[in-house]
């Protein structure tokens, strides 16, 4: 889970043996769930299951 300006987004990240899948990797597979075995996940809404938090993140000014 990160925050970007107070707004919580649960990104989707992956463990296979010592690996960790994630950033565009974990969202393909997050797409292939979504389209391919009509399984959608939602960036908005909290999963079931143990959640990791990184500290919030900012948007840069232009």
């Amino acid at each position: 889970m990160i925050s970007v300006n107070g707004r919580r987004y649960y990104v989707p990240s992956y463990r296979q043996d010592e690996h960790v899948i994630w950033g565009l990797s974990a969202m393909m597979l997050v797409e292939l769930l979504a389209e391919g075995f009509d399984m959608p996940i939602s960036l908005f809404e909290r999963p079931p299951g143990l959640l990791r938090h990184h500290a919030d993140r900012g948007l840069l000014p232009r």
